[in-house]
């Protein structure tokens, strides 16, 4: 599996250090999934810089595979969710070959994968950019309770999503069949006023014709008057 990432400026790294410095305190101890017992644990510092490294600065050392982090097959994900400004990302099975800065790529599905070069990155629900959560760090690799210290959360606000999704669909359901028994209430209520239109309209008709009535009545009583009269 070959994996090729482009390095980060300098203010994206220093702001994923600032948050790996944030995110230590919040260390929990549970078990992460589909880690090698060989995943970096300990933490290299500046008196040692080729340790930690994916990649050695002279280009020469092959990259080491791909450490996933609670991650299934990527087969199910579409090149076609690719951002193909300038990059791209393949993907077969769990064979992934990643030609792109991070940040310029998005996905289907929400997931969380670790680097060789030990970037976290998080592809959010719903075709979100890719949001950096590390850089690529020369000097210091992330152990495993840094790296479940930063999944745990996102795991849980997908979970949450997840959960608010269904429950707006659920919701859509519901709205949907209140609006079809409302346009059935509507076109009754139409027809009974349509109804009460065409009785209104024949009992001006029947007014009317009793009108009539009345007045020829009374053009005979007033001509039986006249000829008695005379």
């Amino acid at each position: 599996m070959t994996v090729h990432s482009r390095p980060f400026d300098h203010a994206t790294e220093a702001c994923a250090k600032s948050s790996v410095d944030t995110r230590r305190s919040r260390k929990g101890k549970q078990h992460v999934e589909d880690v090698p017992s060989d995943a970096p644990s300990p933490k290299h510092r500046k008196g040692d810089p080729n340790k930690g490294k994916g990649v050695a600065d002279n280009g020469n050392k092959e990259p080491q595979s791909p450490v996933f982090i609670g991650v299934d097959a990527f087969s199910h994900l579409s090149p076609d969710t690719i951002d193909k400004s300038t990059h791209r990302l393949s993907v077969s099975g769990n064979s992934t070959v990643f030609n792109s800065k991070p940040e310029e790529v998005s996905f289907k599905m929400y997931k969380v994968f670790l680097l060789p070069q030990y970037q976290i990155a998080l592809a959010s629900l719903h075709h979100a950019r890719l949001e950096m959560l590390g850089a690529h760090l020369h000097h210091q690799r992330y152990n495993r309770d840094d790296v479940q210290a930063w999944i745990r959360p996102i795991e849980e606000a997908n979970e949450n999503l997840e959960s608010d999704l269904k429950d707006a669909r659920a919701k859509h359901v519901g709205a949907k069949e209140q609006i079809k028994e409302l346009s059935v209430e509507k076109a009754q209520a139409q027809q009974k006023a349509s109804d009460a239109q065409q009785s209104c309209e024949a009992l001006k008709a029947e007014v009317r014709s009793l009108k009539a009535e009345v007045e020829l009545l009374k053009d005979q009583e007033n001509k039986s008057l006249d000829s008695g009269v005379t």
